[in-house]
């Protein structure tokens, strides 16, 4: 496709967007036909081959970022996101083999919201997350995460929403969620997970939902994990390995203390 066929789509779209859509072959700089700032910049069901410097740097206003539905695309390096020092959201779905660098994230200073799904990490630690203590919302599905350091959202005050949905979570580090003291919701759906020892969240005071659905879980605790989060509103625990009893007994408990149950 030439660059004619991204100007048509463009012209759909506020010019303060650029939409690089069903496109093969090159990214260049003549793709940008505006003159006025690029806030909102994706890429979606293409097959990108390569992405020039010159196209990089002509975008410095880029607040939002989305790759979704790519059937080829260049590795992701920190180099590629360091063009874009005013991100604040960050959106990567469904994009085919694609691969990212450890450190590929790192140093984004603005950043408030990270959404991935398919990139491969099988381990997560610090490293992964540095400079990034203002996001808010992180989101890693199918990752192929096993396991978590337990530093790694040590620096990541400000969170508020964690998914680490359909990953091969076995287990936690004692300290992994130490000090995320404005955390509302916790999403472990479709990992590992069995029997849980409450003491390895830590105590997460504004807690107020937890998924844990999809786990391996015979066991609950419930006094406990009250215990480990204070403010809990609504949790899901179905589709675990409870006893007919065990489920029964957990509802009971959860009912009297106020719970929801999805």
């Amino acid at each position: 496709m030439d660059p004619s066929s991204c100007d048509i789509v463009n012209k759909k779209f506020p010019p303060d967007h650029l939409r690089i859509f069903v496109y093969q072959g090159d990214v260049k700089k003549d793709i940008i036909t505006t003159e006025g700032k690029i806030k909102h910049l994706l890429f979606a069901f293409s097959s990108i081959e390569s992405i020039s410097e010159e196209f990089l740097q002509a975008l410095p206003d880029v607040e939002n970022l989305i790759l979704n539905g790519n059937q080829k695309f260049p590795k992701l390096t920190k180099y590629f996101f360091q063009n874009f020092p005013k991100l604040s959201l960050i959106y990567i779905h469904n994009n085919e083999d694609l691969q990212i660098d450890d450190d590929a994230l790192t140093g984004l200073e603005k950043l408030k919201i990270l959404s991935v799904q398919g990139l491969r990490y099988s381990e997560l630690n610090k490293n992964v997350f540095q400079g990034l203590e203002n996001l808010k919302r992180l989101s890693m599905v199918k990752c192929q995460i096993e396991n978590i350091d337990e530093e790694s959202f040590q620096h990541m005050k400000n969170l508020e929403e964690i998914n680490l949905s359909s990953n091969n979570l076995h287990r936690f580090k004692f300290g992994t969620f130490e000090g995320l003291e404005k955390m509302k919701e916790l999403s472990l759906q479709n990992n590992k997970l069995g029997n849980l020892d409450w003491t390895q969240f830590n105590i997460l005071p504004t807690l107020e939902y937890i998924d844990l659905c999809d786990n391996n879980m015979t066991k609950f605790d419930v006094a406990k994990m009250k215990e480990m989060f204070p403010k809990i509103q609504k949790i899901n625990i179905m589709s675990n390995c409870f006893t007919e009893e065990e489920l029964e007994r957990v509802e009971n408990q959860l009912m009297i203390l106020g719970v929801k149950i999805e």
